[in-house]
């Protein structure tokens, strides 16, 4: 079965799905909402740089035309220069399509999201997905021919009706278009959770530890969940995935903490305790193991105090 066959058979729906248009002036460092969501930005103007935080972080430069899908769940934010530090990451603010565009506005990026989407939960075990004109002229050529479509049914003050599925299924084209570009360019190793997306009996046991991190899953209940043995599914999501379920639930743990480092006032032993952790020390071991660095290090380096 060639990779299109495999994608139709994930069945995804975008119901939900929202777009809107933030025109920023430098210099700037705007994050979106983090948690469960999708998101892919289509960067219609301008030069930013993604800055993304996990166990290897990068900084990717991205100019007009760029396309990236990406999870909330992973801590990201646009800055818009390399080693822009001075600048206090703020929430970006976003416009609809049919509000007038500001003269002054050196960066327009597209912002689509969808809360709980499919890709939210495969996207936290692969990286950021970054489609360029240069390397992918002709799926990036239908992307933003969808995303154009999206701006003109937005910007349309006289709708026919049926608005929101027309916009759901061109975001179904975008998404459908990133995931078999990713996944015909990239190694297994490299896409575990993007071909998780091809069954979803494993799919359903990623979305159900994602909604509840904090749950003490096991094996067996996720297994029940897909609907697989104990064993036929430890061996599908390792093959898929890359790891295993309960590493897969430690990872998302680790790194809505990370998220809570840098964007909360919570102290180190508050954010140890939600996240699961007995100790201090034992949730500080674990993290170090993941991101390499002390979580009070962590903080640091994003400009966050370590609260009393």
């Amino acid at each position: 079965m060639d990779i299109d066959a495999q994608i139709m058979l994930a069945d995804i729906r975008m119901d939900g799905v929202e777009f809107s248009i933030a025109r920023l002036t430098p210099p700037f460092c705007v994050s979106t909402p983090s948690g469960a969501i999708s998101y892919c930005y289509l960067l219609r103007k301008g030069r930013v740089w993604l800055e993304i935080d996990g166990t290897n972080p990068v900084n990717i430069e991205l100019d007009a035309g760029d396309v990236v899908g990406l999870t909330g769940s992973i801590p990201h934010r646009f800055r818009s220069a390399a080693q822009l530090k001075t600048v206090k990451e703020k929430p970006i603010e976003t416009t609809s399509f049919d509000t007038p565009a500001r003269g002054d506005a050196e960066v327009e990026l597209i912002v689509g999201h969808i809360e709980e989407e499919a890709l939210a939960f495969s996207g936290l075990f692969t990286n950021a997905m970054v489609i360029t004109p240069a390397k992918a002229e002709k799926i990036s050529r239908r992307i933003w021919r969808a995303a154009e479509a999206v701006e003109e049914e937005l910007s349309d003050r006289q709708s026919l009706g049926g608005s929101a599925m027309v916009v759901r299924r061109q975001a179904e084209i975008m998404l459908l278009n990133i995931v078999r570009w990713v996944i015909s360019q990239a190694t297994s190793a490299e896409t575990g959770g993007m071909r998780a997306m091809l069954d979803m009996r494993i799919l359903r046991a990623m979305a159900a530890f994602a909604q509840a991190p904090m749950k003490p899953w096991t094996v067996r209940e996720l297994a029940d969940i897909a609907g697989m043995s104990r064993t036929a599914f430890s061996e599908r999501y390792h093959a898929l995935v890359g790891s295993s379920p309960l590493q897969s639930v430690t990872q998302l743990r680790l790194r809505l903490a990370a998220t809570a480092l840098m964007r909360s006032r919570q102290s180190i032993d508050e954010i140890a305790a939600a996240s699961g952790y007995g100790s201090a020390a034992a949730f500080i071991r674990a993290f170090q193991r993941e991101f390499h660095m002390t979580p009070a290090r962590w903080r640091a380096s994003r400009g966050q105090s370590i609260p009393h």
